[in-house]
Formats: structure tokens, sequence, C-alpha cells
């Protein structure tokens, strides 16, 4: 098993600007719960939206170690992403493999519920 850092980055605040603390702290337990830790810092993020308006907004820069080329495990935080992206009303939410990038959004509706996330297979 080789173990590499992913990264996912979730925005301290809605686009209404209410915080996403609550949703945050769920998307934590389930990261705890799948991969055993994660190391979390304050950052500044940037985007420009449709209407080419740059957009600056705070955001929580997470990183996870684990084993990548495991399909279960890029699920999982997959699953994760979509979850916030969903409850907290982004348009998408960035998440970085070792191998490459996506961009998670919002299609179907809420994965919040704990069954939702499956950690144990």
């Amino acid at each position: 098993m080789t173990m590499q850092i992913a990264t996912i980055i979730l925005p301290l605040y809605d686009n209404d600007g209410v915080s996403t603390e609550q949703i945050r702290s769920f998307c934590d337990i389930k990261l705890l719960k799948a991969f055993g830790g994660f190391t979390m810092d304050h950052a500044d993020g940037a985007w420009i939206n449709s209407d080419g308006k740059v957009i600056y907004e705070p955001v929580c820069k997470y990183e996870i170690a684990a084993d990548w080329s495991v399909y279960l495990n890029r699920k999982i935080l997959y699953q994760i992403a979509k979850a916030f992206c969903i409850d907290a009303r982004q348009e998408c939410v960035f998440v970085g493999f070792p191998d490459n990038v996506i961009f998670v959004d919002a299609k179907v509706g809420s994965l919040l519920d704990p069954s939702k996330v499956d950690t144990e297979d």
C-alpha cells in the first residue's frame, strides 16, 4: 500500500454568506471514520464565476493520506465532497488526487444521511 495525499477544499461560507461549519463538522467525522485522520488549514481561494466576476473566499483545505489507487477510497472522498456541495449549496467542490483533479458538482439530492457514505466496504 502506497499512501499519498489527496486534497479537498471546502468554503467557510455558502453562497449566501451563511457559515458551513455544521456541514464541515459532519464531513470531518466522515473523513475521520473513513481515513483515520486529516490535516486542515485555513486558506483563501479565488475563482471566476460564469459572469466573469472574480470571487474570493475563505476556505478549509483538507489533506488526507490514503492509498488512492484503491477505488473505494476515491469513492468515499467523492461522496463526502458531493454531500458538502449539495448541502452547502455550492456550484462545485475541488478534490485533488495525486494523479488528477476533479470538480465535484451537485446534480442529485443530499448525501449527508450517514447511510449514504459507506465506509465499511
